[in-house]
Formats: C-alpha cells, structure tokens, sequence
C-alpha cells in the first residue's frame, strides 16, 4: 500500500467512537456514499420456483436398449463424450446392452443424451 494510506489507516486507528462517528459522515456527506448496513429482506419463495416432488420424479435414467454392430464404434465414442468414462468402459457398456448409460439425469438432459445416440443408430429409452 501506498505510505499516503498506510498513514491514514494509523490515524483513523486512534479515533473515538465519537470521532470515528464523525469521519462517517463527513465520508457519506463528501462523497455521496451511504455507510449503512444493507438491508437484507427475506422473501418466502414462490412455491412453484422449488424444486417440488414432481421435479424428483423427472429424474430419468437413460437406458441404451441395443447397439446396432456396424454403428457400435461411433456408440462407443458417443458414450464415451457422455458419460466422462474410460474408452475400455464405454466399450464394455455398448457390448453389454441393455445397460445404463446415465443414472437420475433431468428429463430434458435425459432427451438430449437419447436425441444424440440415437443420432449414431442406437436405440435408447427412458426410465
């Protein structure tokens, strides 16, 4: 820090409370700031912005049903971008359909993963 503040930060250590008072004002007045606390209001939330039961409900596991055996390798890749696993356990996973590819996703992240396997040929389901 710059001596100049330094400086000032020892001076300010040495004021009253009264004193102290004072220099906040003169702050809020001189500078047009406000010193005073926020003022944090609680407000309830709208009941339909939590996550209600219905929301838990439609979690979803994404379900490869079958892999068709000239389109397993781009699966096998394509599971492989999905779900963050090793390329042996993708592969695993493609050879032992039906498997899980992805367990209590959202609905919509659920549509999106079957919407892109789907685009490689496999055949996936929802549950």
């Amino acid at each position: 820090m710059a001596d100049k503040v330094m400086t000032i930060i020892e001076q300010m250590k040495t004021l009253t409370l009264v004193e102290a008072s004072e220099l906040v004002k003169q702050i809020e007045k001189n500078f047009g700031v406000d010193a005073s606390p926020m003022k944090v209001k609680f407000i309830a939330p709208i009941r339909g912005s939590l996550k209600t039961e219905t929301d838990a409900i439609a979690m979803v596991d994404v379900v490869l049903e079958t892999a068709p055996k000239n389109k397993k390798a781009a699966i096998t890749r394509a599971v492989w971008n999905v779900t963050g696993l090793g390329l042996n356990n993708a592969k695993t996973l493609v050879n032992s359909a039906p498997s899980i590819v992805k367990q209590a996703v959202t609905r919509e992240d659920g549509l999106k993963i079957k919407q892109n396997l789907e685009s490689f040929g496999a055949i996936i389901s929802l549950k």
